[in-house]
């Protein structure tokens, strides 16, 4: 758990040098600078993951949970799976100063994926309805 937070904390410092935009995006591959999203398999069967996203100093919190989201749907489809269940959510809020006050966010979500019917608890989410719901709020 300390390294994730530090992995954390170094994420946001450098978000906080970096350029800023908001679109939609990978964190370059090995790389924990610049904003984007990215996953971690928690299990060796490659349906467990950490997925997250670290925003810039322009994006809303909830625009950068939007982002996780979609990309649990996203990584859900590319396996060949049709829904995943979140269980556990973190955001961090980093405030830093540049020339003015800025605060980013990163948000993380721990899901497990599966095929088959969803089940109808709040915490469970059909891949292709949130692709579908939320693609035309997503900038690329």
């Amino acid at each position: 758990m300390k390294s994730f937070t530090l992995i954390v904390i170094v994420c946001l410092f450098l978000l906080s040098c970096g350029p800023i935009n908001s679109r939609y995006k990978a964190q370059p591959t090995g790389s924990f600078a610049g904003y984007g999203y990215g996953e971690i398999s928690t299990d060796g069967s490659n349906s467990a993951y950490t997925v997250h996203f670290l925003g810039t100093s322009t994006m809303h919190v909830e625009k950068v949970g939007l982002y996780a989201q979609f990309r649990c749907s996203e990584l859900t489809k590319e396996h060949g799976l049709n829904y995943f269940i979140v269980d556990h959510e973190d955001t961090v809020v980093n405030e830093y100063m540049t020339d003015q006050a800025h605060t980013s966010y990163f948000v993380s979500k721990k899901i497990r994926m599966f095929q088959g019917t969803k089940p109808q608890i709040a915490n469970a989410f059909d891949a292709d309805s949130l692709i579908a719901l939320l693609t035309s709020q997503i900038e690329r």
